[in-house]
């Protein structure tokens, strides 16, 4: 009775701090967000030097390549019809538990503003000779979300493509987040009615330029990608969740009516011309969205989706992977190989991952792989090697609990 106590005791005053909001420029705080921004990168790096070792190019499988099969060349010529590609890249509200007590009494942090971050320093950074893909991209002065790019695309004609980038946190704090404030709010057709009331001003305006960076790609850009929550189907989520009554925990019966995913669907049906590949990386996406998105556009949108339990690292890796092998024409087998070079990472308590689908797109569909039960993990062997992207880290204190929620559901 006594350790009962003492568990609600501290229970109640973890709630009481979390309630309250957080400095966000303080030493602490710092340290979280570059230790966040380091494994993201190591993530990436991981990625990367998978492609090398797996000697992926654009070069042996490219739609560029007189060799390369007709359906291949077919669809990227399809997607630079156009003189201008857009590419819209929404990454969705990704709140993740850390300790479940640590020594500022914070249970939540929202990470993906950290994650737009390193995605803008690998857009930016210089190409190595003959290779194009995620990088030498051009920052435009007036639009801090907009990235571009002029490349001899598959015809052999000049283009420009034009990346979008939006990240929905507003504070690395997910309670400064979520506390409502007197600032004025516009109101924002692109998010639910309620999310206003349960948000700061702040993170208001972020989760609509988020939700409204992905619905414009919906109906007028060529390649749509989406990382963050699934919300267990009832996503794609570009606001702080809603949670459960004096609880952390999040309100999976507030998510049961899918009525984000029927935004979305609703949105694909009235276009009659659809992105010609959309991404959803956050777990299980593959079960919850690919046959439905495949299905609102009569099967004209290509989907690449997340399979199984998926962790915000790799959710982030894998969208990186799927952009990389677009832009640099691959076909099948390298599109699949790359966009599942960090499949069956599950040896590290923070990178978890099971693998990407692709369904439509350019030729044959990648074979599914089955649905895992809750907790269950694939017996692979990874082809990325484990130590590339373990970040040193301080364990967690002796007799300290943690909590992995850090997946994207």
């Amino acid at each position: 009775m006594r350790l009962l106590f003492v568990i609600m005791i501290l229970q109640t005053l973890a709630l009481h701090a979390y309630s309250q909001t957080r400095p966000s420029d303080d030493p602490d705080t710092v340290r979280r967000v570059e230790r966040a921004a380091d494994l993201a990168n190591k993530v990436v790096d991981a990625l990367q030097t998978g492609m090398e070792n797996s000697k992926i190019s654009c070069f042996a499988d490219c739609a560029g390549d007189t060799q390369s099969p007709p359906s291949c060349s077919d669809a990227y010529k399809s997607l630079y019809s156009k003189p201008d590609v857009h590419i819209n890249i929404s990454l969705g509200y990704t709140d993740f538990a850390g300790d479940i007590l640590d020594s500022r009494g914070d249970f939540v942090r929202a990470e993906d503003h950290i994650r737009r971050q390193v995605w803008e320093q690998r857009l930016m950074q210089d190409c190595p000779p003959g290779v194009e893909g995620t990088c030498g991209f051009i920052p435009d002065p007036d639009d801090g979300d907009h990235y571009t790019k002029d490349v001899t695309g598959p015809d052999g004609r000049p283009h420009t493509i034009h990346v979008h980038l939006a990240s929905s946190s507003s504070d690395y704090y997910d309670t400064n987040n979520r506390t409502p404030d007197r600032k004025p709010k516009k109101p924002c057709t692109y998010l639910n009615a309620d999310v206003a009331a349960r948000t700061s001003a702040a993170q208001y305006a972020q989760s609509c330029e988020a939700a409204k960076n992905f619905y414009n790609g919906l109906s007028g850009s060529d390649v749509v990608i989406y990382a963050g929550h699934a919300r267990l189907g009832g996503g794609p989520d570009f606001a702080p969740p809603i949670q459960k009554p004096n609880s952390l925990l999040t309100d999976e019966s507030a998510y049961a009516n899918r009525a984000l995913e029927n935004r979305m669907l609703s949105a694909l049906r009235g276009n009659t011309t659809p992105p010609k590949l959309v991404g959803i990386f956050a777990c299980n996406a593959g079960d919850h969205f690919s046959d439905e998105i495949r299905e609102a556009t009569s099967g004209k949108t290509g989907v690449v989706s997340a399979i199984g339990y998926t962790e915000p690292e790799i959710v982030f890796a894998q969208a990186y992977a799927m952009l990389d092998s677009v832009l640099a024409f691959r076909c099948e087998n390298e599109f699949d190989q790359e966009t599942n070079l960090l499949k069956n990472v599950n040896r590290h308590p923070r990178v978890v991952g099971q693998g990407v689908r692709r369904d439509g797109f350019i030729g044959y569909a990648a074979p599914r792989a089955p649905s895992l039960p809750t907790g269950a993990k694939r017996n692979e062997t990874p082809l990325v090697p484990q130590k590339a992207i373990h970040p040193a880290g301080p364990a967690a204190p002796t007799g300290k609990k943690t909590q992995s929620s850090g997946a994207v559901k």
